[in-house]
């Protein structure tokens, strides 16, 4: 019955119109109505409640008809939109969209979460149509709170063999998010980072391997899933090959449409098939998918239906991509971003800059029939599904009582696993691990690049080590009468601590150390320890012995030094290529490591 519906509104309305957008000026655009048809809102909707018994899918079905055909044009319009809650900053500007638009929900960032679940719950009684409430918690609601802690960034993750622990970490993020209220994350990333240079994706993403991100990337996403939460995958159709950041300019992908198809779109049709529930379309412009000059694939319909909806058969909610961001907000006024973002077949339009008009522009579309009612019911009323489904059809106040400790609990735990999982020798040619391991910490020396006091460092002293040598690249002679010493030495552990996860500024390294690191890592009797992103290796390819803990936290620091004393072996693999000698996929194993 579906699919006969679907033909004869395709035969029926399959002419082109072009439309004048009013008073934003003169933006033709020729908008096939085959597109708008084939987006009828019956579609997404009516299968996300097929995985509801019949009775529960017709109580939904009345709620969300009840709803829609109770709100005025402006108000259905309304639900289209999410913006921007700052709990410090902006309280005034939300209560007047809520009060006066009757917008559809808001994206929290960063405050106090008690402050925000109070927040949440104000809204929510003055509300006759239920607010939903997003993060972007990619590694956990602690991305966003100083008050709860963090949990591993992507590219650690990504180290990682064990899917079920990528699986727990999307469980636990789900978990705070719904202790918060919250319905939607914008996570996971599932750009696949081939461009070391890429300063906007880099550590967001799981590696550069298309099928470890896919599967890595699906158990996070089934983890939040199963919490309730609502997953939206980024940034489609794929990020990870470009060093521009679309927070700035817009980024031009230069991929033909068949690497598009088997790299960049692959992990998005794993996910798919195994239930995503969002997806967030990138300010990015493909040539290879739409060859209109400059066009973004979040405004593009053929990327946003063609390729999306029809070729991949997602049937989702689709996400644009903040529509106050610099790579196109340069481009149009804020009225006309958000027409052309719906007219592509974006569900949700995630921050606008001025929503009134915005909405007032939508609705003089509406009325000059530019928008039919199937595609506008097609939207909101797949927005209205997924609020009831979140549970938003009866009251729910969230309780403030613990909610720190909540948010934090097991995290420390969590953690632990994830960074000794993904701690990666990448190489150790001269078994360096092994003689530490099999000897005594007396006989080890450190050495250490910066003068801060970490648990590492520490550890290591309490345990026996002695000898310390701190380097200071300032003092180019002492250095060198250092370096001398240093040679002589049987094992070294050289430290390499105080980096930034970004490629921008080197990794916060600043030449000085980078030579100190390529003259100490080309010796024989030293294994260099990186707290920090694996690219940083691009500085000592030929190094024989390196160990990759992924970041500074203390759980990295911990494997770290299980590995020294022999009570882990690292299993973890690199997963990112960084050059000739350090491929994605290499990791180190010894038999001399077993006791």
């Amino acid at each position: 019955m579906i699919q006969i519906l679907m033909q004869l509104t395709i035969l029926k309305c399959t002419s082109l119109i072009t439309f004048a957008v009013g008073s934003i000026g003169l933006l033709h655009m020729k908008l096939s109505i085959t597109f708008i048809a084939s987006l009828l809102c019956f579609s997404s909707y009516f299968l996300q409640g097929q995985s509801l018994n019949p009775s529960s899918y017709n109580k939904q079905q009345q709620w969300v008809d009840s709803i829609y055909n109770s709100l005025s044009l402006e108000r259905k319009i309304a639900q289209l939109y999410m913006a921007i809650a700052h709990t410090e900053s902006n309280m005034p500007y939300v209560e007047y969209l809520v009060d006066s638009l009757g917008i559809g929900g808001f994206c929290f960032m960063q405050g106090n979460p008690i402050e925000q679940v109070s927040i949440i719950n104000k809204l929510q009684k003055r509300v006759p149509v239920p607010l939903w409430f997003s993060m972007d918690a990619e590694w956990g609601v602690g991305m966003r709170l100083p008050l709860v802690q963090p949990l591993p960034k992507a590219l650690m993750l990504g180290a990682v063999q064990d899917s079920m622990l990528a699986y727990q970490v999307g469980q636990t993020i789900g978990a705070q998010m719904q202790r918060m209220g919250l319905h939607i994350n914008y996570a996971p990333v599932v750009d696949i980072n081939s461009n070391p240079e890429n300063v906007v994706i880099n550590y967001r993403s799981f590696g550069e391997n298309k099928k470890r991100v896919a599967k890595t990337a699906a158990s996070v996403m089934r983890g939040m899933q199963a919490q309730g939460i609502i997953a939206c995958a980024k940034h489609f159709p794929g990020h990870g090959n470009t060093s521009t950041d679309s927070h700035v300019s817009l980024p031009v992908i230069h991929q033909s449409k068949k690497e598009m198809e088997e790299t960049e779109m692959y992990p998005y049709k794993q996910l798919i098939q195994q239930g995503l529930k969002g997806i967030m379309s990138a300010h990015l412009h493909v040539p290879s998918l739409d060859n209109t000059p400059n066009m973004p694939a979040s405004f593009s319909p053929k990327i946003i239906h063609d390729v999306l909806r029809k070729q991949l058969g997602f049937q989702g909610l689709v996400f644009t991509d903040g529509l106050n961001m610099q790579s196109v907000v340069k481009m149009h006024s804020s009225a006309t971003l958000d027409y052309l973002s719906f007219m592509a077949g974006n569900d949700v339009l995630l921050f606008s800059k001025l929503t009134s008009a915005g909405i007032d522009t939508l609705r003089r579309a509406y009325l000059n029939g530019i928008i039919t009612e199937e595609r506008l019911a097609h939207s909101v009323k797949k927005i209205l599904s997924a609020k009831y489904q979140a549970g938003l059809w009866k009251p729910v106040t969230i309780d403030t009582m613990h909610l720190v400790e909540d948010l934090n609990n097991q995290i420390h735990e969590l953690y632990d696993q994830v960074a000794l999982s993904a701690i990666t020798c990448v190489q150790d040619k001269n078994e360096i691990i092994q003689a530490i391991c099999k000897g005594n910490l007396s006989e080890v020396s450190l050495v250490s690049l910066t003068p801060q006091s970490s648990l590492f460092k520490s550890t290591l002293s309490q345990l026996g080590l002695k000898d310390i040598i701190q380097l200071n690249g300032s003092n180019s002679t002492q250095t060198k009468k250092d370096i001398e010493l240093i040679k002589t030495k049987k094992k070294v552990i050289v430290c390499v601590d105080g980096l930034t996860q970004s490629p921008l500024k080197k990794f916060g390294l600043d030449s000085a150390r980078i030579n100190i690191i390529q003259t100490l890592a080309q010796l024989q009797n030293t294994i260099m320890v990186f707290f920090g992103n694996p690219y940083v290796l691009r500085f000592c390819c030929d190094a024989p012995s390196v160990l990759v803990a992924y970041d500074e936290s203390e759980a990295a620091q911990r494997a770290a030094i299980k590995v020294f004393t022999g009570e882990h072996q690292p299993t973890g693999k690199l997963p990112v290529s960084v050059c000739e000698s350090f491929k994605e996929g290499m990791s180190y194993f010894s038999s001399g490591w077993r006791h």
